[in-house]
């Protein structure tokens, strides 16, 4: 794959257990990430999206498609974040923006931003075992307005409207992470330390 070329080793991995926003009894939703995410070392992936064993149990990703409530809507089974972009959230809206908070399953150590069209087409993903996971059709996740007030330290109803829209704005194109899907029907095990390559611009 020489036309491919390194941009960082993942740093962490993580299931998505339940939904990260959660309703109101006033009928608002509220981003609550606490407990909805478990850090594991290695994830099992193919094009439904993740799995991994955690105290002897197999758990699926809420976005994996088997997952009997998944949250999959067909194009976002494998989420990816990066380091460079966190910093540039905590500067933007304080340290309790910590890395992995918006619930990407990997998180890849990198300086330099990712811009969309770093990412237009494919991202790939080396095992240690020399195994490659090429994730297709990837695009910048829209961000919500509950994650939006989270980081803006916003309850619901709290903020000026142009806050929340300067911040929506400061999440998009990718800062607060891409999405895609795996193009592999058997499952490759990913683990801590792989790396992430993309196609040279």
């Amino acid at each position: 794959m020489s036309e491919w070329e390194t941009v960082g080793k993942i740093i962490r991995l993580q299931v998505q257990t339940r939904s990260m926003k959660q309703n109101l009894a006033d009928g608002r939703r509220v981003y609550q990430p606490e407990g909805a995410l478990a850090s594991v070392d290695e994830i099992m992936v193919d094009s439904d999206g993740i799995m991994a064993l955690i105290d002897g149990l197999i758990i699926i990703d809420k976005h994996n498609a088997t997952h009997p409530e998944s949250h999959n809507n067909g194009a976002n089974p494998v989420s990816v974040g990066f380091t460079s972009h966190y910093d540039d959230m905590r500067s933007q809206f304080g340290d309790h923006v910590t890395d992995g908070l918006a619930g990407e399953n990997i998180i890849v150590q990198t300086a330099m931003p990712i811009p969309e069209a770093m990412v237009d087409a494919d991202i790939v993903f080396k095992t240690a075992s020399g195994d490659y996971i090429i994730l297709q059709d990837v695009y910048a996740m829209p961000p919500c307005e509950p994650f939006t007030r989270y980081c803006l330290s916003y309850a619901p109803g709290e903020g000026e409207a142009r806050e929340i829209k300067s911040g929506l704005q400061f999440l998009s194109k990718g800062v607060r992470g891409f999405a895609g899907t795996p193009n592999n029907a058997q499952k490759i095990t990913l683990r801590v330390g792989d790396k992430m390559l993309v196609r040279r611009l």
